[in-house]
Parts: structure tokens; C-alpha cells; sequence
């Protein structure tokens, strides 16, 4: 949470009211993004296994499964009138889920030239100090990544459609199969499999 909210927030963070609280509709980037990258760097520094890895992307795919799908951003902005609390822990793990959804579309529009690792520290200097426009941070995504990003915050983080975390892993090598093999345990329904012939 350094990084985001606080260093890179919204007005609505920066001069947060403690008796009228206004929210901002970004909470699926500082909870749900933050989640997802501090899940990379444990992989990438090899705290976490492969398999622990996609365990975890399992896992939130399961948890996700559970809850009626609502809005990101809407869910963000409402989240102190909110009465159904008990989504906020798929902030969690839809958040999270968009975010490996934003960041492997990322790579793949800029053929590498940017992550969203990357785009947050870009945004994190220009904006140090000060505050971005809570309804201009996705016109600064686009602008700063790729013009096809906006179809992807409007069907999954503004829209609720389904989330192809599995084409999307396939895009990165893996496969998400509804079956594990006999050796490792599965709660049924989905789980990520390596395929050693391919290597991917």
C-alpha cells in the first residue's frame, strides 16, 4: 500500500474526510491491484512456487465464483452506503483478477514495453504530491498503455461481464483445465495445470 493509496490516490484519499467520507471508485486498484502485485513479487522473487502461484489464482477465481457480480468502480463509490458488506472481500479477489486481466493485455498491446507494474510508478511521479482526477484515471491508463485498454475497464472493471482469466493465462503459457491431477487436491470445478510438453 505504499505505492497505492498512499502515494498514488485520488482527490477523495488525499483529502479524506473522517466525518463525511467521500470514496473513490478505485478501491479494485488499491485493494484489489495491490493484491495482485504483491502476489507477483512473491513469485518473482521466489517466495512463492509456481504452484503456490497459480494456487492462489484458483483460489480467487473460486472465491470470485461465489459473489454476484457487481461493478469495481461502482462498488467503490458506494462502499460507505453500502449494505452488502460482505462483498468487500471480493475486492479481494475480483480486484486482483482484473488487475493480472490489465496487466497481461498491457504487455501484450505494447509488445512488452509496459506492465502494469510500470504504469503505476509512471502515474506515482507525475501525480507525487499531489492528487489524480478519480474520473480521469482511466483515460490516464489508456493514454499511457493502449487505446484497446478501454474495452477491458469497460466489460471488467466498470462492466461485469465474466472474467477470461482462462484465455488469459493461456496468452501467458498456462491452462486452466476442470480438473487437478490425483496428487494435488482440488475443491472440483477449476484449477491451472502445467503443460510440460509444451512448456507452457
Amino acid at each position: 500500500h505504499v505505492l497505492t493509496p498512499l502515494s498514488l490516490k485520488s482527490e477523495q484519499i488525499f483529502r479524506f474526510n473522517y466525518r463525511n467520507p467521500e470514496a473513490s471508485q478505485h478501491l479494485w486498484l488499491y485493494e484489489g491491484g495491490i493484491e495482485y502485485l504483491a502476489n507477483q513479487y512473491l513469485f518473482r522473487d521466489s517466495i512463492l512456487s509456481e504452484n503456490d502461484y497459480l494456487e492462489s489464482v484458483r483460489q480467487k477465481l473460486l472465491y470470485s465464483d461465489r459473489y454476484k457480480q457487481i461493478s469495481m468502480t461502482e462498488f467503490g463509490r458506494k462502499i460507505f452506503e453500502n449494505s452488502d458488506q460482505s462483498y468487500y472481500a471480493n475486492v479481494y479477489s475480483r480486484g486482483a483478477l482484473v488487475a493480472f486481466l490489465l496487466d497481461v493485455r498491457i504487455n501484450e498491446l505494447t509488445e512488452g514495453r509496459m506492465n502494469l507494474r510500470k504504469l503505476l510508478f509512471q502515474l506515482d511521479e507525475e501525480y507525487k504530491g499531489r492528487f489524480f482526477q478519480d474520473d480521469k484515471l482511466f483515460d490516464e491508463i489508456v493514454s499511457r498503455t493502449h487505446p484497446d485498454i478501454r474495452s477491458l475497464i469497460d466489460n471488467y472493471i466498470v462492466g461485469t461481464e465474466e472474467l477470461p482469466v482462462k484465455a488469459y493465462l493461456h496468452k501467458i503459457g498456462y491452462k486452466l483445465s476442470a480438473t487437478m491431477p490425483d496428487s494435488i487436491y482440488t475443491f472440483g470445478r477449476v484449477s491451472v495445470e502445467y503443460d510440460s510438453r509444451t512448456a507452457r
